[in-house]
């Protein structure tokens, strides 16, 4: 195939483009006759749609954006949700006094949970639809009880902390 016949081939091919018949615009159908666009209501809220989703009476794309914003107030509340902080009356680090024992057991419908501090005669029983709920129900119970009986609390922090100096003196301040 020598040099002249390629350009003949080309300007041949050159030629069949040219000679095509522009393409039909965007949505046209095939005979040059543009497709109908479908009759179109207008919500109250301005927003276009068919008779048939007129026929529901909620505007689509309003209900779409109310789910989305209604689906982002949900995620920032789960993000921001107020979880109880466990308050201990303004002791010292937030614990609970040395020595402080918490039992759980699960019975096939609730947690019941039982605290006990050691050197107080008190115990503290709760129960919870959760091991979290009956954290915080026995941290209620105990701080409807500590006002009165704080004297109580201190001296078994005092008894606690000179027990264990005598049992660890290298850890003694």
């Amino acid at each position: 195939m020598g040099i002249e016949e390629m350009r003949a081939r080309i300007a041949e091919s050159k030629t069949r483009a040219q000679q095509r018949p522009p393409a039909p615009p965007r949505g046209a159908k095939p005979g040059g006759k543009k497709k109908p666009k479908p009759e179109q209501l207008r919500h109250t809220c301005g927003h276009a749609v068919r008779p048939k989703q007129y026929a529901n009476h909620k505007c689509p794309a309003c209900t779409n954006l109310y789910r989305g914003q209604k689906a982002r107030e949900i995620k920032q509340a789960r993000a921001v949700r107020d979880r109880e902080v466990l308050d201990f009356a303004g002791r010292e680090q937030g614990r609970l006094p040395v020595g402080t024992m918490k039992t759980f057991c699960w019975t096939g419908t609730v947690w019941r949970g039982v605290m006990s501090i050691l050197g107080v005669a008190h115990e503290f029983q709760a129960e919870g639809s959760t091991e979290r709920k009956c954290l915080l129900n026995l941290h209620r119970a105990y701080m409807a009880w500590l006002p009165a009986h704080r004297h109580l609390i201190e001296a078994a922090d005092a008894a606690a902390a000179q027990e264990t100096s005598k049992s660890h003196p290298q850890s003694a301040p």
